[in-house]
């Protein structure tokens, strides 16, 4: 009775091995194509990959930089150095125009042209 759970044992063993090592060679596109959309799996990374790799021939290559003027640059620096940067006067959220929403369960509120 020994030897015949044994020799079970053994065989049953070999057949997993047997089936783990058959599993590499499945085919994976016929696996893929059971899955709804595999074919865009690792589209994503593909394109962050594409995304971080520098244009070998960009289009700005023969683009002269921006005009500036020295003196105004030292300017800039010498505010910069002293924390006195004038502000820019930009767009704020308060002045763009846009109509707020209301919380709970009040309206939205009008924005100011």
């Amino acid at each position: 009775m020994r030897t015949g759970l044994r020799s079970g044992l053994l065989l049953t063993a070999l057949a997993v091995g047997v089936s783990a090592l058959l599993a590499g060679c499945a085919d994976e596109k016929k696996l893929n194509s059971d899955i709804q959309g595999a074919e865009f799996f690792g589209r994503a990374v593909n394109e962050d990959i594409a995304a971080q790799i520098a244009d070998p021939d960009p289009a700005w290559k023969n683009t002269p930089p921006p005009d500036s003027r020295g003196s105004r640059a030292a300017l800039a620096q010498q505010r910069y150095d002293r924390d006195t940067v004038i502000t820019p006067q930009g767009t704020t959220t308060s002045s763009a125009g846009v109509g707020g929403g209301g919380g709970g369960g009040g309206g939205g509120g009008g924005g100011t042209p």
